[in-house]
């Protein structure tokens, strides 16, 4: 039994050490858009993540606080791409969620969910989520 606590211990260990805060995700808008700019001073954490059996998908679910001195006031994207595990070497695919606008030091809350055709996201329990971007799209006028 002592074993079993252990084990669950350190696992929970490994996936909370897997949830990073920050990051950018290249990938996800082409570099030559003129569409979106990348907003800076945030931070972002992870709540909680886990495979949704009822709707086969994995999911992630945390906040994210704007840490800069002025407020963001237009709707902006929050970004994340899913890895199959904490070393973030194979990636699974990526989920965004629309975030309302956030006054210096607000928080909101964010849930991303993955869903995929050509796998079985059951098989990757100990997922993680990383590379997160937050960006806004310019005025077009």
């Amino acid at each position: 039994m002592k074993g079993k606590i252990i084990s669950a211990f350190m696992l929970s260990l490994l996936l909370v050490s897997c949830q990073s805060g920050t990051g950018t995700n290249p990938e996800t808008v082409p570099s030559n858009s003129t569409a979106v700019f990348e907003l800076t001073g945030w931070t972002v954490h992870i709540d909680t993540s886990y495979f949704d059996a009822s709707t086969g998908q994995l999911v992630a679910k945390g906040g994210l606080i704007n840490t800069a001195s002025t407020d963001i006031v237009t709707p902006c994207r929050m970004e994340g791409l899913f890895y199959s595990d904490c070393s973030c070497e194979t990636k699974l695919g990526g989920a965004a969620t629309t975030i309302n606008p956030l006054r210096s030091g607000e928080e909101a809350q964010w849930n991303l969910r993955l869903s995929s055709a050509d796998r079985d996201l059951s098989k990757y329990p100990a997922f993680s989520v990383d590379d997160f971007r937050v960006t806004a799209k310019t005025d077009q006028k």
